[in-house]
């Protein structure tokens, strides 16, 4: 039972749309509101229900067990396995718009409410497909409840198997679209309009239904607004003909569709729902043309003598669902902490953790739990693109008082802008040497300004910072100087660096500074770094390894009065919100997997240094994605690997250049996180391991341990002849051009596939596997050339050929400094004087 006080909006609906029968239907900007207040019953008292009506139907509608809206909480509970709490008293307060029995979907705004009031008094979290799922099935057909829970345009149908399904149909120029709905002095019950129809259709009939709900739902989705006025889309045989005769006046009025001409915009004239209202459907219309076919429709009912009201209303684009789902969002994420792999510190919030970046132990940021997403949150997450996933995800790991909902979704669909879109992360099946069944598809986190996968976390962690920033210094009503301000220093093996620069370019308030090793990163990587001239962007070269560069960000982080100073930020995957926001990818590729028919077990192979892409996924697997092995891919600074092969967690005595410089690491920062699981969520443990790696460069796990960290991941290494080889494999042999670190995946996986012995049980032949693609071959050209492939057959890269014509290297800004902390830190004292 939850306790508390929630409101919500449930807007009207017309349904059918012409020939879309108990299946098409938009949701409308009238509404029905409703306010639930649950209570502990005080102990003398029987629990009960009320209910308070307002407006439409006041004085008709029972408020008592019997009202529609009690009736569909309580069904709603059993559908669910549950009864509806008990001891508790349940207030409910609905404010009635829609006028009753007139086709606008009254009594299914009651069920929606009825399934939404169940959902919250008995914390049931059915996520709106199921929701609607529910709705349907208590109003006998979807129509109506599925708009009216989902919001916009819907598509609701049943399969061979009885399986419920909604679409939300995309509406082109959707900001255009009105409805002018016209409803006369009558009513007409939805048992007298189903008794009007035929028992049986003809097949013509039937085809011609469907084939005119095909080119209804095209063109709402497309901008064909000038083949409406003749194309007949709200032509209909199945049930207008007939409810028509319950309505005097609407024989004439749906004959409207056959002049159309004679009001620009109006798509179509028809019974909304059983009737007896009339919906006009607009797109860019005039308010002259609403007001004619308005007029028209008027016009017919009065020549009956049947007085009419006539409105002009929006599309209610969200549904009662995502009202409902913003009113809630503060009480059931009221609360989420963070604490430090080290247990120094206390409990941390998601902005702290965000902004932060390190904990002052030297530890690393994780959650306190690990939150669950349930079977039907699942289903509901299945069909959304990845610019609507991610906030969802995010949403799990912050409370509402660090981020609305709201504005998780604003942040993403401002931060994957920059991204393809129709698919910013594709997912292919591609043929490689030991690919002929297609178990092998690449998930391609490429496709952002800088190709690589690390914009897919700091294009929206750029946007992140800047809004946490603006709260924080709204917080201290501007007082502290600091409070907007902050210092991003970030350490590099390539693509970082590139990737952070381009998030937070221009950012005011916020200085980047990145490390990179000096002569240790692609041509093309250090271009799109140091070719960035604006002035909030420092980029130092250190005469040194990754692992210097990691080490230094590390001290000057442990460094209490210069990180306090500059108020340090960090953007490498030791900041939580990159890990975060990665696994969402997980569950994207998971769903796109499924939806292109893989229905087996589905693995996923990660190029792996700093072991962030990794933890991510283990992360999701934890909230329960239900996702196979997690398959951890090295190069020759195979730290990771040989982990897993022996529990042996060593640093090598140097750092071996590969053609996959991204992942040429030796000290994987990210494994502290896992080691932090591995040791039961110990903090002492883990420090006792750190402290040893510290001293010694090794660590040792029992072999029990080791044992449960092979049921999580499988691991390989590929030499850089093997790497080079299934680059040149898969472009010979199928045409496939991929970057040496997605070619060190594949080598991984496919070995693992050929190797019975590396498999577990539950990790067979007929797996498929997702090898991550982490950036594009073109940011390789090098590398590409010594395989024999050529970058420019992958797909197109714009911007990256401006990086390799002569001149590119003119005008750079970057300093060379000595791999040490001190030095680095006088360096950042020196740029930042007199700026912050």
């Amino acid at each position: 039972m939850k306790e508390g006080s929630v409101s919500f909006r449930v807007p009207a609906t017309s349904a059918n749309l012409g020939p879309g029968f108990d299946c098409l239907g938009v949701a409308l900007d009238l509404h029905l509101a409703v306010s639930v207040t649950v209570a502990r019953a005080p102990p003398a008292c029987a629990a009960a229900v009320t209910v308070t009506c307002e407006g439409e139907g006041a004085g008709v509608l029972p408020a008592d067990e019997t009202n529609l809206i009690v009736r569909s909480a309580r069904r709603t509970c059993e559908l669910c396995g549950t009864s509806f709490p008990a001891g508790v008293s349940v207030a409910i307060t609905a404010r009635n718009e829609l006028p009753l029995q007139a086709g606008l979907g009254s009594s299914s705004a009651a069920i929606v409410a009825g399934v939404l009031c169940a959902d919250f008094a008995a914390d049931l979290r059915l996520g709106p497909l199921r929701a609607a799922e529910i709705a349907a099935e208590i109003e006998g057909h979807a129509d109506n409840v599925a708009p009216a829970m989902l919001g916009g345009f819907v598509c609701a149908t049943y399969g061979d198997g009885g399986e419920f399904s909604a679409v939300r149909v995309p509406l082109a120029d959707a900001e255009a679209v009105r409805a002018v709905v016209v409803t006369p002095q009558m009513t007409v019950s939805t048992e007298e309009a189903r008794k009007a129809l035929p028992q049986r259709y003809s097949r013509a009939d039937v085809v011609h239904t469907v084939q005119r709900v095909a080119s209804l739902v095209a063109m709402m989705a497309t901008p064909s607004q000038p083949l409406a006025a003749t194309a007949g889309f709200f032509d209909d045989c199945i049930h207008q003909p007939y409810r028509a005769a319950l309505v005097p006046g609407m024989r004439e009025i749906l004959a409207l569709n056959k002049d159309l001409g004679k009001y620009p915009g109006v798509l179509g004239v028809a019974i909304s729902g059983s009737g007896p209202t009339v919906m006009a459907l607009c797109r860019g219309a005039p308010a002259k043309s609403c007001e004619a076919v308005s007029q028209a429709v008027q016009r017919a009912f009065a020549a009956h003598r049947l007085t009419s009201r006539s409105r002009t209303l929006a599309i209610d684009a969200e549904g009662a669902y995502a009202h409902y789902e913003r009113a809630t969002d503060p009480l059931r994420r009221a609360s989420f902490s963070y604490v430090s792999t080290r247990g120094g510190g206390g409990s941390a919030s998601f902005a702290d953790v965000v902004l932060g970046g390190m904990p002052a132990d030297g530890g690393l940021y994780v959650p306190a739990r690990v939150p669950d997403v349930t079977r039907a949150e699942l289903e509901c997450w299945a069909g959304l693109k990845f610019a609507e996933l991610v906030p969802l995800v995010i949403a799990k790991f912050s409370s509402s008082g660090d981020i609305s909902l709201d504005e998780l979704r604003e942040l993403s669909r401002r931060s994957f802008s920059t991204f393809p879109v129709s698919d910013p992360l594709p997912l292919t099946a591609v043929a490689g040497e030991c690919n002929t069944d297609r178990w092998l598809l690449l998930g391609e986190l490429f496709h952002g300004p800088t190709h690589s996968f690390k914009d897919v976390a700091l294009q929206f962690l750029g946007n992140l910072f800047l809004l946490l920033l603006q709260k924080k210094k709204q917080q201290t009503c501007g007082l502290s100087s600091d409070a907007g301000k902050l210092t991003i220093l970030g350490a590099t093996s390539g693509d970082t660096g590139s990737a952070a620069i381009y998030g937070f370019r221009s950012k005011p308030g916020i200085h980047v500074f990145m490390l990179h090793p000096y002569q240790r990163v692609s041509e093309v990587q250090r271009l799109q770094m140091l070719r960035v001239h604006d002035a909030n962007v420092h980029n130092l070269a250190v005469r040194g390894t990754f692992d210097d560069c990691q080490r230094i960000v590390k001290e000057l982080f442990g460094r209490a009065e210069f990180r306090e100073r500059h108020a340090l930020g960090a953007v490498n995957s030791i900041n939580w919100a990159r890990i975060a926001l990665q696994s969402a990818y997980y569950f994207h590729f998971f769903f796109r997997a499924r939806r292109l028919g893989y229905t087996g077990p589905i693995n996923f192979c990660v190029p792996s240094g700093n072991f962030g892409d990794a933890i991510s996924g283990y992360y999701a697997k934890r909230m329960g994605l239900p996702i196979g092995r997690i398959i951890v891919a090295t190069n020759e600074n195979n730290i990771l690997h040989r982990f897993f092969a022996t529990g042996e967690y060593t640093r090598a005595p140097q750092v071996k250049q590969t053609p996959s410089p991204s992942m040429d690491i030796q000290v994987s920062s990210n494994f502290e996180r896992y080691l932090y699981y591995l040791s039961g969520e110990d903090p002492r443990t883990v420090t006792e391991w750190m402290t040893q790696f510290v001293k010694l460069g090794s660590l040792h796990v029992p072999a029990e341990v080791l044992t449960k960290a092979r049921s999580d991941f499988a691991s390989g290494e590929a030499t850089n002849e093997e790497t080079y080889a299934v680059m040149a494999s898969l472009w010979r042999e199928h045409g496939v051009v991929v970057c040496p670190h997605t070619a060190v995946g594949v080598h991984v996986a496919c070995l693992l596939r050929k190797s019975p012995s590396s498999r577990s049980a539950d990790n067979s032949s007929e797996d498929a596997v997702v090898c991550l693609a982490t950036a594009h071959p073109a940011k390789f050209a090098s590398a590409c050339a010594s395989a024999g492939t050529p970058p420019d057959c992958a797909p197109p890269a714009p911007g990256l050929a401006a990086l390799l014509v002569p001149g590119a290297g003119d005008g750079l800004r970057c300093d060379v400094v000595e791999p040490d902390a001190n030095v680095v830190a006088a360096w950042i004292d020196a740029a930042l004087a007199g700026k912050e």
